[in-house]
């Protein structure tokens, strides 16, 4: 072989009889090798995949064909003062790893992830939407013919290199095409349309979307509705005026304009960003408690995502100078110290909805637990209920049982 030269070799199709699938609860990988003898050397290339079906039918989630609603939050990376952008991996992980105890399944990124974010998705069961960063509502307004031409390329070549290195990704079930560019400027419906007929041709298995912050009044006109789902970033009582009505008469608004559309609270939550609003975490608190208590009420909603979960920093940072330079918008600080808000967002993103213990004998137990019927709603398999009882001498002892099946009227198989 010519130095340089490029050798394409076909290799033939592999069946795997009854396949394990992933699921984020079972997150089961598999393992693909192949080996490449050029005469006296030898060399493998190895990747991890999953196998999983991630669908829409109606207004649900389907997950392996079974419906699912679904709850997490959003990292931004590169948020630790000293790390930067150059995290260490035990960073992302302890950071994921809080995520997890979050109860989140799933999360959206606004750029594509270092690969040990993917990495740790695949293996830890977080389903992810990876976006396209083209962000801003005045990123299309008045562009030159010429300007708009390098968005556009510029959008294509960041989803074609997202996709190749990303496709494998088990935990990756969405596209992302952008963020917030006015979906009822035509001109940025030109561009969501050519990074979404790429997408549909580089891989036609997953969904697509974009999150739209217009869609407050005559979300009609949005571009929304031409893609697979709705997403839309809400933020009532924060960057907006409002509060829990303001939040039900947007999803109305949404769900009349878009019926048989499933849709996703793409972002909501609670930033001190403006003069205006006082500093302290009671308020986010309330945004998680009440906003979510809203979107239980939607059946159409099939998913929604907190932000955030860190504060981050950013050059538009309004808090904080030099390298602290950040906004105030997580249920956890620059250096993921929790703040009393990352209680209340676990508990509202479990599956659980009540868990109530009482003594019927001196020795017997009797344990009810329900599960969520709204947002989020599941079947859980394989869970484990821990407890602690304390007898003579106020000594404990401790048991647990597993959940073989618990379905939720939501979550059933249909």
């Amino acid at each position: 072989m010519a130095t340089g030269a490029i050798t394409i070799v076909p290799l033939p199709p592999i069946h795997i009889d009854s396949p394990a699938f992933w699921h984020f609860d079972t997150p089961r990988m598999y393992v693909a090798s192949v080996d490449l003898h050029l005469g006296a050397e030898s060399r493998r290339h190895s990747d991890t995949f999953g196998i999983r079906r991630f669908q829409i039918r109606g207004t649900q989630f389907f997950l392996n064909g079974e419906p699912v609603r679904l709850m997490g939050v959003e990292r931004m990376a590169g948020s630790h003062p000293e790390f930067g952008m150059a995290e260490p991996t035990a960073w992302i992980e302890s950071n994921h790893s809080d995520m997890k105890e979050l109860n989140c399944v799933f999360t959206g990124v606004h750029w594509a992830q270092d690969n040990r974010v993917l990495d740790f998705c695949d293996r830890n069961g977080i389903l992810m939407q990876e976006e396209v960063p083209a962000w801003g509502p005045q990123t299309f307004e008045n562009t030159t013919a010429e300007t708009q031409s390098q968005l556009e390329q510029n959008g294509l070549e960041q989803l074609r290199e997202m996709v190749a290195r990303d496709r494998n990704h088990p935990s990756v079930v969405c596209w992302g095409l952008c963020n917030e560019v006015d979906g009822k400027n035509p001109r940025a419906r030109v561009v969501a349309r050519a990074i979404s007929a790429e997408a549909g041709r580089l891989d036609p298995s997953r969904l697509q979307t974009y999150a739209s912050h217009t869609l407050g009044e005559h979300p009609e006109d949005d571009m929304a509705g031409e893609f697979d789902f709705i997403s839309t970033n809400e933020y009532y009582g924060s960057w907006s005026p409002g509060g829990p009505k303001e939040v039900r008469a947007h999803m109305e608004r949404i769900a009349n304009a878009f019926p048989g559309k499933p849709i996703v609270v793409s972002e909501y939550g609670w930033c001190e960003c403006q003069p205006s609003i006082p500093p302290g975490d009671e308020r986010r608190v309330e945004i998680v408690n009440a906003h979510t208590e809203v979107f239980r009420d939607f059946p159409a909603v099939a998913g929604a995502i907190y932000f955030d979960f860190n504060d981050y920093r950013t050059l538009v940072g309004d808090k904080g100078v030099g390298s602290f330079r950040q906004r105030v918008h997580g249920v956890v600080d620059l250096y993921a110290n929790r703040k009393p808000s990352f209680q209340a967002l676990r508990l509202q993103s479990s599956p659980i909805e009540s868990l109530n213990l009482t003594r019927t004998k001196p020795t017997d137990f009797l344990l009810r637990l329900a599960s969520r019927k709204t947002l989020p709603a599941y079947t859980l398999r394989g869970y484990r209920v821990r407890w602690v009882a304390y007898g003579y001498d106020n000594l404990p002892w401790r048991g647990d049982w597993t959940i073989c099946r618990l379905s939720s009227p939501a979550a059933r198989s249909v």
